[in-house]
Protein backbone atom coordinates (compact mmCIF):
# COMPACT_ATOMS: atom_id res chain seq x y z
CA UNK A 1 0.00 0.00 0.00
CA UNK A 2 1.47 3.39 -0.94
CA UNK A 3 2.37 5.85 1.77
CA UNK A 4 0.16 8.81 2.49
CA UNK A 5 1.54 12.32 2.08
CA UNK A 6 1.86 12.68 5.84
CA UNK A 7 3.85 9.46 6.13
CA UNK A 8 6.13 10.44 3.24
CA UNK A 9 6.79 13.83 4.83
CA UNK A 10 7.54 12.24 8.20
CA UNK A 11 9.90 9.73 6.60
CA UNK A 12 11.68 12.56 4.75
CA UNK A 13 12.03 14.62 7.96
CA UNK A 14 13.35 11.64 9.90
CA UNK A 15 15.86 10.94 7.14
CA UNK A 16 17.09 14.55 7.24
CA UNK A 17 17.42 14.52 11.03
CA UNK A 18 19.08 11.10 11.15
CA UNK A 19 22.63 12.34 10.55
CA UNK A 20 24.38 15.54 11.46
CA UNK A 21 25.70 16.04 7.91
CA UNK A 22 22.27 15.66 6.32
CA UNK A 23 20.76 18.16 8.76
CA UNK A 24 23.58 20.67 8.20
CA UNK A 25 23.22 20.25 4.44
CA UNK A 26 19.47 20.86 4.67
CA UNK A 27 19.92 23.96 6.81
CA UNK A 28 22.53 25.33 4.41
CA UNK A 29 20.23 24.73 1.42
CA UNK A 30 17.32 26.42 3.23
CA UNK A 31 19.50 29.42 4.08
CA UNK A 32 20.57 29.74 0.44
CA UNK A 33 16.92 29.49 -0.62
CA UNK A 34 16.03 32.25 1.84
CA UNK A 35 18.81 34.49 0.47
CA UNK A 36 17.68 33.88 -3.12
CA UNK A 37 14.09 34.72 -2.22
CA UNK A 38 15.26 37.84 -0.41
CA UNK A 39 17.25 38.99 -3.45
CA UNK A 40 14.44 38.36 -5.92
CA UNK A 41 11.97 40.18 -3.69
CA UNK A 42 9.58 37.29 -3.25
CA UNK A 43 10.49 37.33 0.45
CA UNK A 44 9.82 40.77 1.79
CA UNK A 45 11.68 41.99 4.85
CA UNK A 46 9.86 43.73 7.68
CA UNK A 47 11.93 46.88 7.20
CA UNK A 48 10.74 47.03 3.57
CA UNK A 49 7.04 46.61 4.42
CA UNK A 50 4.56 49.42 4.69
CA UNK A 51 2.73 49.85 7.99
CA UNK A 52 -0.36 48.15 6.62
CA UNK A 53 1.60 45.17 5.25
CA UNK A 54 3.43 44.86 8.55
CA UNK A 55 0.15 44.92 10.46
CA UNK A 56 -1.28 42.19 8.22
CA UNK A 57 1.87 40.10 8.62
CA UNK A 58 1.79 40.48 12.41
CA UNK A 59 -1.81 39.25 12.34
CA UNK A 60 -0.71 36.17 10.39
CA UNK A 61 2.14 35.52 12.84
CA UNK A 62 -0.24 35.80 15.78
CA UNK A 63 -2.68 33.42 14.12
CA UNK A 64 0.09 30.91 13.40
CA UNK A 65 1.33 31.14 17.00
CA UNK A 66 -2.20 30.69 18.38
CA UNK A 67 -2.68 27.62 16.19
CA UNK A 68 0.68 26.25 17.31
CA UNK A 69 -0.22 26.70 20.99
CA UNK A 70 -3.64 25.13 20.44
CA UNK A 71 -2.13 22.09 18.67
CA UNK A 72 0.51 21.67 21.39
CA UNK A 73 -2.18 21.74 24.11
CA UNK A 74 -4.28 19.23 22.20
CA UNK A 75 -1.28 16.94 21.84
CA UNK A 76 -0.53 17.23 25.54
CA UNK A 77 -4.15 16.39 26.37
CA UNK A 78 -3.98 13.35 24.09
CA UNK A 79 -0.76 12.23 25.76
CA UNK A 80 -2.31 12.67 29.20
CA UNK A 81 -5.33 10.64 28.19
CA UNK A 82 -3.12 7.99 26.61
CA UNK A 83 -0.84 7.83 29.66
CA UNK A 84 -3.71 7.55 32.11
CA UNK A 85 -5.34 4.78 30.07
CA UNK A 86 -2.02 2.93 29.74
CA UNK A 87 -1.34 3.21 33.46
CA UNK A 88 -4.88 2.24 34.49
CA UNK A 89 -4.95 -0.79 32.17
CA UNK A 90 -1.48 -1.94 33.17
CA UNK A 91 -1.05 -5.00 35.31
CA UNK A 92 0.66 -5.09 38.69
CA UNK A 93 3.85 -6.53 37.21
CA UNK A 94 4.98 -3.30 35.48
CA UNK A 95 8.54 -2.47 36.38
CA UNK A 96 9.42 0.94 37.76
CA UNK A 97 11.45 1.90 34.67
CA UNK A 98 8.49 1.32 32.38
CA UNK A 99 6.22 3.48 34.56
CA UNK A 100 8.78 6.29 34.61
CA UNK A 101 9.21 6.21 30.84
CA UNK A 102 5.47 6.65 30.27
CA UNK A 103 4.98 9.30 32.93
CA UNK A 104 7.79 11.43 31.52
CA UNK A 105 5.53 12.24 28.60
CA UNK A 106 3.14 14.07 30.91
CA UNK A 107 5.70 16.47 32.40
CA UNK A 108 4.61 20.04 31.78
CA UNK A 109 6.76 22.34 29.71
CA UNK A 110 8.80 24.42 32.12
CA UNK A 111 8.11 28.12 32.31
CA UNK A 112 10.39 30.68 30.70
CA UNK A 113 11.20 32.26 34.06
CA UNK A 114 12.47 28.95 35.43
CA UNK A 115 14.48 28.24 32.30
CA UNK A 116 16.09 31.68 32.35
CA UNK A 117 16.91 31.29 36.04
CA UNK A 118 18.56 27.93 35.42
CA UNK A 119 20.52 29.29 32.48
CA UNK A 120 21.73 32.25 34.51
CA UNK A 121 22.87 29.91 37.28
CA UNK A 122 24.68 27.69 34.79
CA UNK A 123 26.34 30.75 33.22
CA UNK A 124 27.55 31.94 36.64
CA UNK A 125 28.92 28.49 37.43
CA UNK A 126 30.75 28.35 34.12
CA UNK A 127 32.25 31.79 34.72
CA UNK A 128 33.50 30.76 38.18
CA UNK A 129 35.05 27.59 36.80
CA UNK A 130 36.74 29.51 33.98
CA UNK A 131 38.21 31.95 36.52
CA UNK A 132 39.56 29.05 38.58
CA UNK A 133 41.14 27.54 35.48
CA UNK A 134 42.74 30.88 34.61
CA UNK A 135 44.16 31.15 38.14
CA UNK A 136 45.59 27.63 37.95
CA UNK A 137 47.10 28.39 34.55
CA UNK A 138 48.51 31.64 35.93
CA UNK A 139 50.17 29.80 38.85
CA UNK A 140 51.52 27.21 36.45
CA UNK A 141 52.88 29.93 34.18
CA UNK A 142 54.51 31.65 37.14
CA UNK A 143 56.09 28.37 38.25
CA UNK A 144 57.30 27.70 34.71
CA UNK A 145 58.64 31.24 34.57
CA UNK A 146 60.55 30.73 37.83
CA UNK A 147 62.06 27.52 36.49
CA UNK A 148 63.10 29.29 33.28
CA UNK A 149 64.62 32.17 35.26
CA UNK A 150 66.53 29.70 37.42
CA UNK A 151 67.87 27.94 34.31
CA UNK A 152 68.95 31.29 32.87
CA UNK A 153 70.73 32.17 36.12
CA UNK A 154 72.55 28.84 36.04
CA UNK A 155 73.73 29.60 32.51
CA UNK A 156 74.78 33.17 33.39
CA UNK A 157 76.30 32.40 36.76
CA UNK A 158 77.54 28.83 36.59
CA UNK A 159 79.56 29.02 39.82
CA UNK A 160 76.85 30.84 41.81
CA UNK A 161 74.88 27.73 42.58
CA UNK A 162 77.89 25.76 43.74
CA UNK A 163 79.05 28.54 46.06
CA UNK A 164 75.64 28.95 47.73
CA UNK A 165 75.36 25.31 48.79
Amino acid sequence: MPLSAKERQQRWRDKKKSTHNALAEYKCAEHERYLRRKQTGSRKLVKDMSEQEHHIQKRRWRSWKDDSIRRRRENQQELLALDSSVLSNASESIQVDEVNSTTQLTVKVRGRKKVRKDRAKAYRTIQKLEEEIKKKNCYRDIANGCIEVAKMLVKILPGHRQNSS
